[in-house]
């Protein structure tokens, strides 16, 4: 989604993946920047988990490359954060 923006700068809340989880990927991926800043807040998990969606969370450039590693094989998104 292009000009993505979220709610905090360096914590990942429900609301910023709204989006993807209307979409219902098989995994999210989540990149937490450069070195790995960005949290994720205990509420993203449970709903993921909730919904079913596998994630995991990387710093960005390890996140790009397992997104690009299992593009081709599953429905996939990414969350990145693309600085700290």
């Amino acid at each position: 989604m292009a000009g993505w923006w979220r709610k905090e700068g360096h914590l990942l809340q429900v609301e910023d993946i709204a989006v993807i989880l209307d979409a219902h990927p098989h995994k999210l991926v989540i990149g937490q920047g450069a070195f790995g800043r960005m949290a994720v807040a205990p509420a993203v998990i449970q709903v993921l988990e909730e919904a079913g969606i596998e994630w995991s969370a990387l710093p960005t450039g390890k996140a790009c490359q397992e997104y690009n590693l299992k593009a081709a094989e599953l429905e996939i998104a990414a969350a990145l954060h693309l600085t700290c």
